[in-house]
Parts: structure tokens; C-alpha cells; sequence
């Protein structure tokens, strides 16, 4: 294994620790690897500002749910899925509708 792949192993094991909660001193990490200190400055270093950025762009507070409201002659009955463009409902036709019956699943 090179050095390069060592040292990512290394970082991404500190990430995996940092994701569960758990404290994690990264001079801790390059004392533990002094042949590899060099790549581990680097690569916590950029990790530690990766962190950084996410944390200040931290998602705004979620919408309250339009679970049971109507929409046009539609009745939104359960998110199906929500992504960076929008969320996808479940709904069923209540009103009129070109084409579809009352009832029907959208």
C-alpha cells in the first residue's frame, strides 16, 4: 500500500470517528503516524475547512408538510420524496379534473 492510500485510509477512518460523534484530536492521528505526518497535515487540514463550509451551509428549517391540503382539485396525501428542486406527493384527484375521476391516485 503507498503512502497516498495509507494516508487516505488513515483520514477517512478520522472522518468515520468525527461522523459518529466521538472526540478526535488530529495531532493525536500524526503523532500516531510520524512517517505520514505530512499527508495527514494536508488532508485534515482541507477536511477541517470541508467542515467548516457545511456547517455555515447548514440547510434552513424544513417546510411545515402539506400532508392532507388540497392543491388545485388534488388532496395531498404523503411525501413520496424530497430533493434540492422540490418534494414529490402522493395525492388523489378530489375536484374536477380533465380526464382523471374523483378518487383517482396521482
Amino acid at each position: 500500500m503507498s503512502f497516498d492510500e495509507r494516508a487516505t485510509e488513515i483520514v477517512a477512518g478520522f472522518r468515520e470517528r468525527l461522523d459518529r460523534g466521538e472526540a478526535a484530536d488530529p495531532e493525536d492521528l500524526i503523532r500516531a503516524h510520524p512517517e505520514l505526518a505530512a499527508k495527514l497535515r494536508g488532508r485534515l487540514a482541507a477536511l477541517s475547512r470541508l467542515n467548516r463550509a457545511f456547517a455555515q451551509d447548514a440547510a434552513p428549517p424544513a417546510a411545515p408538510p402539506l400532508t392532507g391540503r388540497m392543491l388545485g382539485p388534488y388532496r395531498l396525501a404523503q411525501a413520496l420524496g424530497t430533493g434540492g428542486m422540490g418534494t414529490v406527493y402522493l395525492a388523489s384527484v378530489e375536484g374536477r379534473s380533465t380526464g382523471l375521476a374523483a378518487g383517482e391516485r396521482v
